[in-house]
């Protein structure tokens, strides 16, 4: 596959691993929001939460186009002993957030 290119079977990976960690919580929020605000929100908040981070992460990948995503970024703005840190906790992060769910 060449650098860059999407194909089926990468699409529906990416769409999978997304979606794959299911409503895991969302009893609650029906339960204590209603049905109608409950709906509204979760259809609401996701694009308020994710639309800025994917904008600035568009704005950055395509200023600067290298491999690394935000490890790169923070090295390049604070210096390697930054951009280590900030692998170190994000694998850390990614780690224990994949162990407290069932």
């Amino acid at each position: 596959m060449r650098k860059g290119s999407l194909n089926a079977l990468t699409l529906a990976l990416t769409v999978f691993c997304c979606v794959s960690g299911g409503p895991y919580g969302l009893e609650e929020t029906i339960q204590n929001a209603g049905p109608g605000l409950g709906i509204l929100l979760i259809l609401i908040v996701p694009i308020v939460w994710a639309l800025p981070d994917a904008l600035m992460t568009a704005e950055l990948a395509s200023a600067i186009p290298e491999e690394g995503g935000y490890v790169v970024w923070v090295r390049r703005a604070m210096g390697p002993f930054w951009g280590f840190i900030n692998a170190w906790w994000t694998w850390m992060y990614a780690l224990i957030d994949a162990t407290i769910y069932p």
